[in-house]
């Protein structure tokens, strides 16, 4: 139990709106998914703060305000926490990509959108945008199957549309959605990186159009395959 005056049970009540009175349990999943996630949010902080190796066991379980008794019944070893960290990062990435997909509009709209929904995912969380973007590759036992793989996918998603929905009026040349999405991707995590995370709403609009110029030129100008 954290050492603070309520525990992680009075914080999850208060968000669920308990009026006085409640005496209602929260149930064990709702309580393992809060602390799992409190777990997580500390290895996103001291990545940040101090890089990979900043995070031994003992610097998470402080971190996360847990007992090492709770870590160990939450995960099976740090490697598998690790590992649930990266990839509950990047699905909160992937998760703001997706739930920005308009049902239907020009590709351009639809690219922006999922542009919009990256840069505000990444500016209000940059810990968790940096271990996903730039920690997780190393960290992770996935390697690259999480990092800025699985953003990438979800802006060719993005850009892929249904027939006449998506306004193309031609094929893409293979390659080339993913070489606009790893562009703009590799764009935001050199920023992340450098603790830039802050400035890329100033940046959306022309991440937007580099996204669109690449788009729009040959392929073999843009050195995609």
């Amino acid at each position: 139990m954290p050492p603070s005056r309520r525990g992680p049970e009075g914080d999850i009540e208060a968000e669920q709106g308990s009026g006085r009175g409640d005496s209602r349990l929260i149930s064990r999943d709702v309580l393992e998914r809060f602390r799992r996630e409190r777990m997580f949010v500390a290895v996103a902080e001291l990545a940040h703060e101090g890089g990979p190796g900043a995070l031994t066991t003992a610097r998470i379980v402080k971190r996360g305000r847990m007992s090492r008794n709770t870590f160990y019944d939450l995960f099976a070893d740090k490697a598998e926490c690790l590992d649930l960290a990266c990839g509950f990062a990047c699905e909160r990435l992937v998760a703001a990509i997706d739930a920005s997909r308009p049902e239907d509009g020009a590709w351009r709209e639809r690219l922006g959108a999922a542009v919009s929904a990256l840069v505000e995912a990444v500016s209000e969380q940059p810990s968790i945008a940096e271990l996903c973007l730039v920690h997780a590759p190393s960290v992770s036992t996935r390697g690259t199957e999480l990092g800025s793989e699985p953003v990438i996918e979800a802006l060719v998603a993005a850009m892929r549309a249904d027939g006449a929905a998506g306004g193309q009026d031609r094929e893409p040349p293979a390659g080339l959605e993913e070489f606009v999405a790893a562009t703009i991707v590799s764009i935001v995590a050199s920023r992340v990186r450098r603790g830039e995370a802050a400035e890329l709403r100033e940046l959306q609009g022309e991440l937007t159009e580099l996204a669109a110029r690449l788009w729009s030129e040959p392929a073999e100008r843009v050195g995609a395959p």
